[in-house]
């Protein structure tokens, strides 16, 4: 799924249309219900990895109260940040320069799918 959301943001990047008409097939191919389910998931692997797992027990203490402080003086701003956050990043991806990121996803991707795979690259 991951390396069919790759493919399609690199076809849009590629492709002749506007630029409106390249940010609304953006947004569209990245706010699939499924693909966001597992885009959440590998985030949240990650993140707890490198936020939470690899760290010291003092180290933990100081992010549950920073976390904690975060969520009582942000309110509404948390949210707003994380709705900007999955518009702007995939239109980031492909118009910015996050494109190189998007097609080195890709490589690896195709690198880690089966060869009997459907989803094989030719």
């Amino acid at each position: 799924m991951l390396l069919g959301w790759t493919e399609s943001l690199l076809e849009i990047r590629a492709s002749r249309k506007s630029q409106a008409d390249k940010a609304r097939a953006t947004l569209a191919a990245t706010f699939d219900g499924d693909l966001l389910l597992l885009l959440g998931k590998v985030l949240f692997v990650e993140a707890r990895r490198a936020i939470w797992d690899d760290q010291s027990p003092a180290v933990r203490a100081g992010l549950i109260v920073a976390a904690i402080v975060a969520l009582a003086f942000a309110g509404a701003t948390l949210g707003l940040a994380l709705l900007l956050l999955l518009v702007a990043g995939p239109l980031w991806l492909v118009f910015g320069a996050g494109y190189p990121l998007i097609e080195a996803l890709r490589d690896e991707l195709q690198l880690r799918v089966p060869p009997e795979s459907p989803l094989s690259p030719l």
